[in-house]
């Protein structure tokens, strides 16, 4: 069971990461656009 932990917790840090690059990547996107 504890290799299915790591393997979850792993997930979750590479989707947190995913989702603070896209966040980034929006922001950016926003802040080029003459709103």
């Amino acid at each position: 069971m504890a290799g299915l932990m790591d393997m979850v917790n792993g997930l979750v840090h590479q989707a947190s990461g995913l989702l603070a690059q896209a966040s980034d990547l929006a922001s950016s996107l926003l802040s080029a656009l003459p709103l």
